[in-house]
């Protein structure tokens, strides 16, 4: 039976992983379970929610080999509260014994036998790309997925490989995101589609697993093999169901030609800008105004609502082009703003059809956000 020890802190940190994809599932109860191996001198911790799986090796001392299914959250509780050695011991009626120094707690499992299979995997040509990179592009499109009742097809984040670079995309309808994550080694663009074609569209819940393995990696190898795509991190695999459905062509949701007006910011001004509107902020008032006269060194941000007020705030910036007056949804611009890379300058992109694009100026990416032009001259 399994019995095995190792440190507190990478015990915690192998399950933290497992219990963010192990959920409350009430219909399969072994979903929200993390499944222990030991073996072969090797410990492992696995957790799936049949859509996005994770696996990860830590270092062990194996005094005895077996399996069992404990409930991810229950044990992720019990250890990073520890310090020190924490030893695991299978009992014969399926509980496991959690033991450290004055500290000793019986947790009621299943069996592995419970556990759902690991979905085979074909061939594929791995690429391997810088985790920093991949981890910040993740920041920046995770957000703009659809929610319930969307295109199905728009509930996830497509993984696009293209000459320059791969890229993650996302749209929810009103906003697309596009992040370029890097040149990575490895896979051609026609490597990363399926053998029907399909795409490398996978969930965003599934791709913060995928940001999680990056965090302690320089690297992370990704392969679309099969239906699946599978990355890896050495001691960390997270496998992704690919979803179905073809996501939009993103490219040709970018505006081109040339912009009716440009607005410069720095990031921080235009996040206290948004901050200032907060006191009159509400669920139906949340529209802020963007103004900027033409050439001139100011930004406007002004929110009304007709139930609690107005404020406005003056910002420093610089303006090229034509005037302009454009609303936004105030959440969705702090969001995207967020996501840009600390004391950087935002670029705003104003033309007359009504969509903006925002880019961190010399930044890898770009966000396309649907705005209300009420003036343009």
């Amino acid at each position: 039976m399994l019995e095995l020890t190792a440190d507190a802190k990478i015990l915690a940190a192998a399950l933290k992983p497992a219990a963010d994809v192990a959920g409350d599932f009430r219909s399969m109860p072994v979903l929200s379970h993390v499944l222990l191996t030991a073996g072969g001198g090797k410990a492992e911790a696995a957790a799936t929610d049949l859509e996005t799986e994770y696996r990860a090796e830590f270092p062990a001392d194996v005094a005895g080999e077996g399996s069992i299914c404990v409930p991810a959250k229950t044990l992720l509780a019990a250890v990073s509260r520890l310090e020190g050695q924490v030893t695991l011991a299978e009992s014969e009626k399926l509980s496991l014994a959690v033991r450290a120094e004055r500290y000793e707690a019986e947790i009621f499992g299943l069996g592995p036998d419970d556990f759902p299979r690991s979905p085979r995997t074909g061939k594929g040509r791995p690429l391997r790309i810088d985790s920093g990179r991949l981890s910040r592009a993740v920041d920046r499109v995770k957000w703009c997925t659809g929610q319930a009742g969307e295109r199905f097809n728009l509930k996830g984040v497509l993984l696009d490989l293209r000459g320059d670079g791969l890229y993650l995309a996302s749209s929810d309808s009103d906003c697309l995101s596009a992040i370029n994550a890097g040149q990575p080694i490895g896979a051609a663009p026609a490597d990363f589609r399926d053998e029907s074609g399909r795409q490398a569209l996978v969930t965003a819940k599934g791709l913060a697993q995928v940001k999680a393995l990056a965090r302690g990696a320089g690297a992370v190898c990704l392969t679309l093999s099969g239906s699946f795509l599978v990355a890896d991190a050495g001691r960390e695999t997270v496998k992704l169901k690919l979803l179905e459905g073809e996501f939009p062509d993103w490219p040709d949701l970018v505006p081109e030609g040339e912009p009716d007006s440009v607005a410069e910011i720095g990031r921080e001004e235009l996040l206290k800008g948004l901050e200032l509107m907060r006191p009159v902020l509400a669920p139906k008032w949340d529209v802020v105004f963007l103004e900027g006269g033409p050439e001139s060194g100011t930004i406007a941000a002004e929110l009304e609502n007709p139930e609690a007020g107005m404020a406005k705030a003056e910002m420093a910036g610089s303006t090229t082009g034509q005037g302009f007056r454009v609303g936004f949804d105030s959440r969705r611009l702090a969001q995207i703003v967020r996501g840009m890379t600390e004391r950087s300058e935002v670029r705003i992109e104003i033309r007359s059809d009504k969509a903006a694009v925002l880019r961190e100026k010399d930044g890898d990416g770009s966000v396309v956000l649907m705005g209300t032009v009420t003036k343009n001259e």
